[in-house]
C-alpha cells in the first residue's frame, strides 16, 4: 500500500511482476521496500501461501488490463445496503472469471475466490442479489481504465491480509478491505485506519 506521497507504508506488500514488495511493521517507510520473490514470502508466511499464490496468479493477468466492470452480492432488507457488499467481483477485458472477493472466515482476511455470485433469499430476513455497481463511487472513475499496480493490505495486529488496493494508470483507484467481518471500499485508508 503506498500513502499519500506514493511510498510504501508498513505492513503492506504489492503483487504484480513476479515479486512482492514488502514494508515491515515498524520500518520508516521512507526507505525503499524490501523486495522478496515469492517463494521467499511464502517461506516467511506459510500459512498465508495460497492466498498469495492466488492474489500473485491473479495479479499476472490483470495488471495492464482495463477495468471493465464491478458486481456486487448486495444485501437488501426494503433497501440495498451497498455500502457493505457481500461479495465484490472485478471484471477486467480479456479475462475470464476470477477476480470475486469475500470476507475470510477467520472474520479479519479479505479472500480471493473462484466461487461464483449466488443470490439467495433469506425470507424475512431479506435477501441477496447480483447488481452491477459500476456507477457506483469510487469504482466510476476507475471503469474503462488501465490497472497499473495491485498491492495487498496486510494487517500485523490480525495477521492477514485484510485487504487490496488497485491502482490505475492515471493515478485513480480504491482499497477493498475487510474491516469488522464486512467489505469497505475506500477511496484511500484513513491515518488512523492505517496505523492499527
Amino acid at each position: 500500500m503506498l500513502d499519500a506521497d506514493g511510498k510504501p507504508m508498513p505492513g503492506t506488500a504489492g503483487v504484480g511482476s513476479g515479486a512482492v514488495s514488502i514494508v515491515p511493521e515498524g520500518a520508516d517507510p521512507s526507505l525503499p521496500p524490501v523486495d522478496a520473490s515469492i517463494e521467499e514470502c511464502i517461506e516467511r508466511r506459510s500459512e498465508m501461501s495460497a492466498d498469495l499464490i492466488k492474489y500473485e496468479e491473479w495479479s499476472r493477468i490483470i495488471v495492464g488490463k482495463e477495468l471493465s466492470k464491478v458486481i456486487g452480492l448486495i444485501f437488501i432488507l426494503k433497501v440495498p445496503y451497498f455500502e457493505y457488499p457481500q461479495r465484490l467481483q472485478f471484471v477486467f477485458d480479456g479475462v475470464e472469471g476470477g477476480g470475486i472477493f469475500k470476507c475470510g472466515g477467520d472474520g479479519a482476511s479479505l479472500e480471493l475466490t473462484s466461487s461464483p455470485l449466488l443470490e439467495s433469499d433469506i425470507g424475512e430476513y431479506g435477501n441477496e442479489e447480483i447488481v452491477d455497481v459500476s456507477a457506483s463511487e469510487p469504482f466510476c472513475e476507475c471503469i474503462g481504465r488501465k490497472l497499473s499496480e495491485l498491492h495487498l493490505i496486510f494487517s500485523s495486529v490480525e495477521d492477514a491480509n485484510i485487504g487490496v488496493r488497485f491502482s490505475f494508470e492515471d493515478g485513480e483507484g480504491f482499497c477493498v478491505v475487510n474491516w469488522g467481518d464486512e467489505i469497505n471500499i475506500k477511496k484511500m485508508l484513513t491515518g488512523c485506519v492505517r496505523k492499527e
